[in-house]
């Protein structure tokens, strides 16, 4: 395994660069430009700036670098382990949904057959009742009517038991059967195909609805 040994930071040099930063973000807030002598004196400021950027970079660099070589190497020892058994578990946990599923839908099936069975009662049991009471029999049809409205509905249970701590979540998706029919709401622009518009044609050819316009960077 690589051993990680990494050098002392220098956190006064750090510190002290913090300030003298501090103190050139001062002196760009309150830069005013009035004329070209100005304007010559801020390219020069906006230089030193940047080269500053660069060479306090570097020192960051000298003390990230190999701290970040070292995280690497770490994730490159644990990496097979981990993803062999991120694997295995999300093999198993997709075996167990498919399984709950099958169950579910025989569960389903099951008690709508019944169900189905319990309605013919039902409705077995008043038109019975209705033969009754067309033959002047109030009594009959009376309690075939009750008969009726106590057939019970048929639940059938589910026929798994999830152990604690399993749980899963329905997870909604879609996909775009005509692209046409959507809703303008649900449409976005394609900023690509526009950023290449801009890019090849600048703002000679309009298009509703869209500004092109450049700015200096």
């Amino acid at each position: 395994m690589t051993k990680i040994k990494i050098n002392d930071i220098d956190v006064t040099s750090a510190e002290k660069e913090g300030h003298d930063s501090a103190l050139i973000l001062t002196r760009a807030n309150a830069i005013i430009i009035r004329n070209q002598s100005d304007y010559e004196q801020v390219i020069q400021f906006e230089k030193m700036a940047k080269e500053r950027y660069k060479e306090i970079d570097i020192e960051r660099k000298k003390i990230t670098m190999p701290i970040d070589e070292a995280k690497k190497n770490v994730m490159n020892l644990f990496r097979p382990a981990l993803e062999n058994y991120e694997s295995a578990y999300k093999k198993a946990r997709v075996l167990l949904l498919q399984y709950e599923n099958e169950q579910e839908r025989k569960r389903r099936e099951a008690e709508a057959k019944l169900q189905a069975e319990a309605e013919k009662k039902r409705i077995e049991a008043m038109r019975k009742a209705e033969e009754a009471r067309a033959a002047g029999k109030e009594n009959i049809a009376e309690k075939y009517e009750a008969k009726a409205e106590n057939v019970p509905v048929p639940v059938v249970a589910p026929t798994f038991e999830r152990p604690k701590g399993f749980v899963s979540r329905t997870l909604w998706k879609y996909e775009i059967l005509d692209e046409s029919l959507i809703p303008r709401a649900y449409l976005m622009p394609s900023d690509e195909k526009l950023r290449k518009q801009a890019t090849a044609t600048h703002d000679s050819i309009p298009i509703p609805g869209i500004r092109f316009y450049c700015v200096e960077v």
